[in-house]
Order: C-alpha cells, then structure tokens, then sequence
C-alpha cells in the first residue's frame, strides 16, 4: 500500500511503447500509479524498457493475446482491476481505464480537483441497447467468435459466414436486465470497481453470455454498473445516437476522453482537443511518430496553466 496514491491508471497496451513511456511520464506523480496489461502478441521487455525509471509502474501478468471486439480485451481489464485492487489495497479510491495510445488534456493538478469534486460519480456513460434498434441489439443476441479470427485475418470472412446462419438462433436475454453499451474507457471508484471484479468472476452466466457478443469491452462493465446500486452514482442510460451506426464511433457516449474520428497529429488537433468539454481530461489517438507536435503543444499547453493554475480550461496561443 502507498498513501499517497488515489489514482490507478489502468493502461491496455500493445503497440508502440515509445507513446506508452510519453503518457505515462505526462501523469506521472505521487498520487498516480500504473497498471499496463500489454497484448500477450507484443513485446513485453520493450515495454518494460521504455517505462524505466518511472514510478509506480506495474505490469499485469500473466497476459492476454487480445483480439479486438472479442472477450480478451474484457479479460485483459480484469486482470489491470484484480492486480490493482491486490496492489492498491485502500490506498486508491479512483480506477481510470486508458489506451496506451492516450495522452492527458488535463494536468494532473486539475485531474486531481476533478476526481475531488466527484468522489462518489461513476463515470460510465451509455445507452440502453434494448431501445437503439436491431442492429445494436443483434450485438448482444447473436452469437460472435472474434476470438477465433484476429483482426484482418483470411478466417475473418468464414467466420462472418457462420455467425450470419447463426441468426437464425437469435439467444433470449433475461427479461430483467438492462444491456448497456458505451465508451470502453471509463472511471470508476474504489467501490464500484470491487463490485464489478468480484460479480464479473462470480457471475458465470453473464461471462458465458458476453464472450460470444460482439465488442463486449463496450458492454460489459457498463451492463454490470446500471445493473447495480452504483447506478444511481452514473448517468441514467441515455437516448440512442444514430450517428454511432453511420461513423462507427461512440464518442458521444465519452466520459472523460475528447474522441475525435481521427489521429490527433497537428497543433490544430490538439487546440481541438484543449479547447473541449472540461470534464474531457484525456484524448485519443495519439502516436510517437506521428502526434509529437500535437503532443509538444499539449505540454506547453498543460504547463502553462500551471504556472498560472488558469481555469476554465482553454489552449494558450
């Protein structure tokens, strides 16, 4: 246990780890601590040497080889939540879910007093997928085995062929519970987050149920949350968007992340970014190669208000 910690940063990673290390020296401080899953297909050592001499930084094992819209990545989020919670044991009272292509438009100071401000909200958006129409509910009531076909893989089209035939044996959900479907990335308090470990690796019908859904990361914890007494801590399940059908995003459905459709690359995205919703205090997707200016004008950005502790927050020209 460390006193000082009341931030667990949970981290999914798997490319990269030059974007990894800038992220996470950007949060780094004494009431910050790190909990980096990455994918199982990647290079673990090169991870661990990039994030070298930064505090507080663990590293979840064993790992998961995760395959994108299937159960492993809910998997691979499990195991940053039990490690933290073991690691973590009183002295963490926020969990915050990130990608390891994220990068803070917040300085720690205002994510600190954000956090302060909410100590009991559980920030875990989304929409009720019984009323957003077929398609969404097809998520959840036909069968998918993304687990079996890697991303871009030539199993991709078989597999597609046999979860269509599959339709014909639509599954029946239980009457009584509220499927809900959001951002993946979340923030979540100490209790909440208990709750959820501990229903996720004691309720085997609701894992059973998920591991064949499509995109469960998107479902799974926000079904647990609005099932529970820490919905009344959430925001209620909101109206369907029909926009998430025609671009494919969920970034209306955020928490704290500014989603744009595109890389943040340029100072213009990243006085984008600054310049949004206050509560937005991280940003998505950033790359080493590609959004070092984006990332430089964040830094001057962040530390300029810090100099000056300015708020509301806006981007310095």
């Amino acid at each position: 246990m460390r006193p000082n910690c009341s931030i667990a940063y949970l981290v999914l990673a798997h490319a990269n780890p030059a974007q990894l290390q800038r992220l996470l020296k950007r949060l780094e401080s004494d009431e910050a601590a790190f909990y980096i899953h990455v994918d199982d297909k990647a290079d673990l050592a090169a991870f661990k040497r990039a994030t070298e001499g930064i505090s507080s930084v663990y590293f979840c094992e064993p790992r998961v080889k995760v395959t994108w819209a299937a159960f492993s990545v809910v998997e691979a989020t499990l195991r940053l939540l039990e490690a933290a919670l073991h690691r973590e044991a009183g002295s963490c009272n926020r969990f915050v879910l990130l990608s390891g292509a994220d990068y803070p438009i917040a300085s720690n100071q205002e994510i600190s007093r954000f956090f302060a401000r909410h100590p009991k909200r559980e920030f875990i958006r989304g929409f009720a997928i019984r009323d957003a129409g077929r398609r969404q509910l097809w998520r959840i009531r036909g069968r998918h085995f993304r687990e079996l076909a890697p991303r871009y893989s030539w199993l991709r089209p078989p597999l597609f062929a046999v979860e269509s035939g599959l339709r014909l044996f639509p599954r029946r959900l239980p009457s009584e519970t509220v499927f809900v479907c959001g951002s993946q990335w979340w923030a979540l308090t100490r209790a909440c987050a208990e709750f959820c470990l501990n229903f996720a690796r004691t309720d085997r019908d609701l894992v059973s149920l998920f591991k064949t859904t499509f995109a469960p990361d998107e479902m799974f914890f926000h079904t647990i949350v609005h099932n529970s007494r820490f919905a009344r801590e959430a925001d209620i399940p909101e109206p369907f968007v029909d926009d998430v059908v025609r671009s494919g995003s969920l970034r209306f459905y955020a928490n704290l992340h500014y989603l744009p459709n595109t890389w943040i690359c340029t100072r213009e995205d990243a006085r984008a970014a600054l310049n949004g919703s206050p509560r937005q205090l991280f940003a998505r997707k950033f790359s080493s190669d590609r959004s070092y200016s984006a990332m430089d004008f964040i830094d001057e950005s962040l530390d300029y208000r810090a100099r000056h502790d300015r708020a509301p927050r806006r981007a310095h020209s």
